[in-house]
């Protein structure tokens, strides 16, 4: 077989392929062979029949199952061996293509058409600046917010007897201009201040009565109650009356050790002292990630800026709209935008990796996965009661799960994290240090 490319533009190229006959007659000599052996045809015994009256009945089958796939291997193996980036899947260059008939031909000849991204070049160089966020420290007051919000999270809800400020009442709204009935739940910190004075002090049965359109404005949504039926209450006003049912007070989780074990895992920390000290580590690293996450988005943003890469923009937005019928135009471009921008950036990060000799190892992805493996582990044993083997049991069932998408995913997390290693070295970063909030407010 010959293949050939011929560029037709710069996104577009005509993939021909020369078929000689004896490029697929021996693969279908081979398979009436196997038929015959296993045909069932009246009058003739199991693995004696003739195998010209199998080419007869089943000759275009088999020409079908040896030709088309023949012909996609031989497109898709050319593609590879030349390194062309092709986008979306090759469709015949003309709209009628009976590749039965022509096999019947003997020598034919197929042409295929191929989308492809545009020339384009991308040099790294000290003269590209990125500036890269650090958190070197989590100030007192940051630490008491996180832990303030942390408490909140783990907080336990009990019923009481009497209304307080922070608590929540449960119970029935009724308003007479609509003769509207609801149960619905108010939080008392969330109204206005004059009234949350009547709100105080309440025990269930009992009955306040407040202004709607005051209360309404404040409170722009309340459960129970529509949006069309909070637009009417407001625009016709007057006065509601709500019903205490139950009174539910949250109580923040005690810093104590169970509150420790729930944030930091159970006997990772003995006392307020060690838990602030390794909530701090924690922080420290879980912003070092996002800081990361941030810096690499800002590389990306700057090199694309510096990169045109041509697509072939009509084909892309066909293939969006045959993946997502239904979707409007407006809605394919905008759809579009953010599609071309990731493909764009998938494509130079290939250059980038290819022009650097960028790779990962089957062992480097399983050496990540033994660190994984040996960090979930140790989390369910702190004690250390387990063994080489059974991390790398551990490791091999999770490299193995779900078909090998496990490896795909770490080798995907493992080649990114080289990638922007390498692009950090050949550019200039910009290093600014923040605290939390300056990082948070920028």
């Amino acid at each position: 077989m010959q293949v050939s490319l011929q560029k037709k533009s710069n996104t577009e190229a005509v993939v021909t392929i020369k078929v000689a006959q004896n490029d697929y007659q021996p693969q279908v000599a081979e398979k009436i062979k196997e038929y015959s052996k296993t045909a069932q045809i009246k009058g003739f015994r199991p693995g004696n029949v003739p195998t010209s009256l199998i080419k007869k009945r089943y000759d275009l089958p088999i020409l079908a199952e040896i030709v088309e796939p023949l012909i996609g291997e031989a497109i898709m193996n050319y593609l590879k061996e030349q390194a062309i980036a092709y986008l979306g899947e090759p469709t015949p260059a003309e709209k009628h293509i009976d590749l039965l008939d022509l096999a019947r031909q003997g020598d034919f000849e197929v042409a295929y058409l191929i989308t492809t991204p545009g020339p384009f070049s991308c040099a790294l160089s000290k003269e590209i600046e990125v500036t890269a966020y650090k958190i070197a420290q989590i100030t007192e007051e940051e630490l008491e917010e996180k832990i303030a919000l942390l408490r909140e999270k783990a907080s336990t809800v009990e019923e009481v007897d009497k209304s307080s400020a922070s608590d929540r009442l449960h119970g029935e709204l009724h308003y007479p201009a609509k003769d509207f009935n609801v149960r619905t739940a108010i939080t008392i910190a969330d109204v206005t201040e004059a009234t949350q004075k009547d709100f105080i002090n309440l025990i269930p049965g009992s009955k306040v009565s407040f202004d709607v359109v005051e209360m309404l404005h404040h409170l722009t949504t309340l459960p129970g109650v529509s949006q069309a039926m909070h637009t009417t209450m407001v625009e016709l006003g007057g006065m509601a009356e709500f019903t205490v049912e139950a009174v539910h007070r949250k109580t923040a989780a005690p810093m104590e050790q169970p509150f420790f074990d729930k944030i930091l895992g159970p006997g990772a920390v003995a006392s307020e002292e060690e838990f602030r000290k390794e909530l701090k580590t924690a922080l420290l690293q879980s912003f070092q990630q996002e800081t990361d996450r941030t810096w690499n988005h800002a590389v990306q943003k700057t090199l694309l800026e510096r990169v045109d890469i041509e697509l072939p923009e009509v084909r892309l937005k066909r293939d969006l709209q045959t993946a997502n019928n239904g979707l409007a135009e407006e809605e394919i471009a905008a759809s579009y935008l953010e599609y071309a921008k990731g493909l764009r950036w998938q494509l130079l990060a290939a250059k980038i990796g290819k022009e650097n000799g960028l790779a990962v190892t089957t062992e480097e992805v399983t050496e990540e996965a033994r660190r994984l493996s040996s960090r979930s582990l140790e989390a369910r044993e702190p004690e250390g009661a387990f063994s080489e083997s059974d991390v790398e049991q551990l490791a091999q069932h999770f490299l193995q799960k779900n078909e090998g998408e496990n490896f795909g995913r770490l080798y995907d997390q493992l080649y990114t994290n080289k990638l922007f290693n390498l692009i950090k070295e050949k550019i200039t970063v910009i290093t600014k240090e923040l605290t939390v909030t300056e990082f948070q407010n920028r």
